[in-house]
């Protein structure tokens, strides 16, 4: 990516493009600093300052910004470039060129004039020292009509300027490419256990890793930024936190795609092979299908809906439970000895079908997205299978390019923490809901069979 860095001398372009480079270097992106000055003593050392030569002179720098660009460095041609055609000349011939204008009044440059040049411009006609092709006083500047950042250096401080260029930047720069594993399934589908053992195995799934919770005892595994960002933009559609939704997104907003895209170019230029696992992921897959790169991969974890159901229905009564056993007296000894039943029978009749609406929801997003991809970009097991197909899993990891080291499965495999599981069915009113589940759970049993046969692991 390159960044044509244009305006007036003493606009701010250089001190500008050096907080840049510092700053984009804490979100792992290398950026190199092209200045003018600095390549007029060395590369461009033989020309002047006539238009065909100021024109040369950019298209020098930007061959040097071409070739390092091509090696993942965002470069930053700092220099006046006073002419459009050669600005979109530049647009034209290499990838991702953004322009920057740096603008600044003239008369603030001239009260500013760090270098005297504005004064000796303004020298009479036949003195010594005068300038006589200053560009903005008697050399023209024509300036960008359509920049992808217009900063304003007279009332921007340095560091709010560079914070945009940066932030132009992460919106603009492609994904590099590099091994991505999204870890697939709905809420209690094994998605935990899966990403604590890829973790164990040496998979990077998060800066920050949500520990223990209600049903998670040895850590919920789930990468901190993507579980607060799916939880606010879930909050800014005013749709539950939890996730607990049984129908598809609206679309999103602009602002809220590129705050996606930018997450993932955090954790795409800092890792060279990564992924990660929070369960919402599975309701914003059309917008990560069109964000991620063509080597994204997506390892899908899935459970049938009774189990699924059960376990979200026995979490809602362990929180129950909790809150009643902190009560004291009469009220907390008839709970305990009579109202643990009926409480448990009462959270099926209530939840049992919202949360079936979910489970549907979840794994038709899941299907639609998976019919969108090559088949060599997923692999699909059961919760119930992985105990006895770890080894294979692991085999196909390393048939993607991950390099992973073996981990005991059975070190994350706690099957005495299995939840019991019960029939749902008379709880669901609405038979079409069971004819749909049933459809859906055969489907993934169809994909979790090819994938995991001999054939499709060799």
């Amino acid at each position: 990516m390159i960044i044509q860095l244009c305006g007036l001398s003493g606009a701010g372009k250089t001190t500008i493009a050096r907080s840049v480079k510092s700053k984009a270097a804490t979100h792992g992106i290398p950026v190199e600093i092209i200045d003018g000055d600095d390549y007029r003593q060395v590369l461009c050392r033989d020309l002047g300052f006539s238009r065909e030569d100021r024109c040369e002179n950019i298209r020098r720098l930007g061959f040097v910004a071409g070739q390092l660009s091509k090696h993942g460095v965002v470069c930053i041609i700092s220099a006046i470039n006073p002419y459009d055609d050669v600005r979109k000349e530049l647009a034209d011939k290499y990838k991702r060129v953004c322009t920057v204008y740096v603008d600044c009044p003239l008369d603030v440059l001239q009260q500013r004039d760090t270098k005297g040049l504005y004064k000796r411009a303004g020298l009479p006609d036949g003195h010594p020292d005068k300038i006589y092709n200053l560009t903005g006083v008697n050399d023209p500047f024509e300036p960008p009509a359509h920049p992808e950042l217009h900063l304003h250096t007279h009332t921007a401080t340095v560091d709010d300027a560079a914070e945009e260029v940066v932030a132009l930047i992460r919106r603009s720069m492609p994904l590099p490419e590099k091994k991505i594993m999204v870890i697939t399934g709905m809420h209690r589908s094994g998605t935990s256990m899966l990403a604590q053992w890829l973790h164990k195995c040496g998979l990077h799934v998060g800066h920050e890793i949500i520990g223990p919770g209600t049903g998670n005892e040895d850590g919920h595994f789930e990468d901190r930024a993507f579980f607060d960002m799916h939880r606010a933009i879930l909050a800014a559609l005013q749709l539950p936190q939890d996730g607990m939704i049984g129908h598809p997104l609206p679309a999103l907003t602009a602002a809220q795609v590129a705050e996606i895209k930018a997450l993932l170019n955090d954790r795409q230029v800092q890792q060279r092979q990564w992924g990660w696992k929070e369960p919402r992921t599975c309701l914003f897959l059309p917008v990560y299908r069109q964000l991620l790169p063509e080597n994204a991969l997506y390892l899908v974890i899935w459970r049938d809906f009774h189990t699924v159901v059960s376990s979200l229905i026995r979490r809602l009564y362990l929180i129950d439970l909790s809150t009643a056993l902190d009560k004291k007296g009469l009220s907390a000894f008839i709970w305990r000895k009579t109202g643990r039943r009926r409480h448990r029978k009462q959270l099926y009749k209530t939840y049992s079908e919202h949360f079936l609406k979910v489970w549907i929801n979840y794994n038709r997003i899941i299907l639609e997205h998976l019919q969108q991809l090559a088949p060599e970009r997923f692999l699909v097991i059961s919760h119930a299978r992985l105990a006895d197909y770890h080894e294979q899993v692991f085999e196909h990891l390393a048939q993607w390019g991950f390099c992973l080291k073996p981990y005991a499965f059975g070190e994350v495999f706690k099957k005495e923490r299995l939840s019991p599981v019960r029939d749902i069915e008379p709880y669901i009113l609405d038979r079409a809901l069971l004819a749909e589940a049933h459809r859906l759970q055969e489907q993934l049993s169809a994909l979790d069979q090819l994938s995991t046969s001999s054939q499709a692991l060799r």
